[in-house]
């Protein structure tokens, strides 16, 4: 303690503060000094504790919201479909701003939130790694981020809307956040939707709401191509596919599972990008929900979808849809305050 006082009367010009409501800890080494931080659910006594909420498992869902003051990211546990790190410090930052417009999941990267003005990157406990944000394009809003490939050829397709009512342009940033490649010019009308091929390679899959989807290959030197440059993932397919449940709303890949989720206004379809057959069962909740604009696949051959409620709320829920008619609502949207849930992704990793 001396050896402390004399620094604060030599810092302080021999002027002493009062320093009794504070107290000296001890460090692992028995040294008086520097306090260690506490860890996540402290024991009492613990110099910072600090409660995180309950561990996310190997794999969680991760849930985004809008129009809410702030953001808010929600992570949902499968195994019981009950939140876990439920701490407004990794629910809500100053980072996430008032809208989460997309998020995303790579092992390379980890989460990725698409913000209306930049790109963020999460570290390994929830809290902001990387930003890519481009100061000067007052319009750019990262509506879709998109990771895929893996290694050198591991790139985060970002893309947004500068104006009408399609997606207009793109970048390829790498697995820091930096961009590999000059602004990619999307075909006219022809791109709403966009994915990360199931198959793990660096290959997207982009449509808009009412035509097939096509597979795309983009590197870093691509400025622009067109609609036509895609194939088409189920070849010879039944033309009627695209439009039988509904305008599709949107896309969803996961490499991990080989899967790729098509969401459309009255229910979630299953690709597997192994066998490449067209998905034949539509999974859907017409219980506790009138229309869909975001799915999933789950890790247990199940959907989770955002969809909006059935008895006319106006407000989406989330629901856990495992096939046939068993469907359960995780997120109960109409009592979620000024926030409202948007996209959601299968992390495969703990939190």
């Amino acid at each position: 303690m001396s050896r402390l006082f004399l620094c604060l009367s030599v810092l302080l010009g021999g002027c002493l503060p009062n320093l009794s409501p504070w107290r000296v800890e001890q460090n692992p080494s028995g040294d008086a000094g520097i306090v260690p931080p506490g860890s996540d659910a402290g024991p009492p006594g613990d110099p910072n504790p600090v409660d995180l909420g309950p561990p996310c498992p190997n794999p969680h869902l991760v849930v985004s919201t809008v129009s809410g003051d702030p953001a808010r990211v929600v992570r949902i546990d499968p195994t019981t479909d009950t939140q876990c790190r439920t701490s407004p410090l990794v629910e809500v930052q100053r980072d996430f701003g008032d809208s989460i417009l997309d998020v995303d999941w790579h092992p390379e990267t980890g989460e990725l939130l698409g913000l209306d003005s930049a790109v963020l990157a999460l570290d390994a406990e929830g809290f902001p790694r990387w930003r890519y944000q481009r100061f000067d394009d007052s319009s750019f809003d990262a509506g879709w981020v998109v990771p895929v490939g893996s290694g050198a050829a591991m790139r985060i397709g970002v893309f947004w809307l500068a104006s009408g009512s399609d997606l207009s342009d793109g970048v390829l940033l790498d697995s820091g956040g930096n961009a590999r490649s000059a602004d990619i010019e999307l075909p006219f009308a022809g791109i709403d939707l966009v994915a990360a091929h199931p198959d793990g390679s660096a290959r997207f899959v982009m449509s808009n709401r009412y035509s097939t989807p096509r597979v795309y290959s983009l590197t870093d030197a691509t400025v622009d191509f067109e609609t036509t440059d895609g194939v088409e993932i189920f070849p010879g397919m039944d033309p009627t596919l695209s439009m039988l449940y509904g305008n599709r709303a949107h896309l969803a890949g996961d490499p991990t599972l080989g899967l790729l989720a098509m969401t459309h206004a009255q229910g979630v379809l299953l690709w597997d990008g192994v066998s490449a057959t067209p998905p034949t069962a539509l999974y859907s909740c017409p219980s506790l929900c009138s229309n869909y604009s975001f799915g999933v696949a789950g890790p247990a051959g199940d959907v989770y979808a955002v969809c909006t409620d059935a008895a006319g709320a106006g407000r989406r829920h989330l629901v856990h849809m495992r096939g046939g008619d068993a469907c359960s609502i995780v997120i109960d949207g109409t009592s979620f305050g000024t926030r409202t849930l948007n996209e959601i992704v299968l992390a495969h990793a703990a939190l």
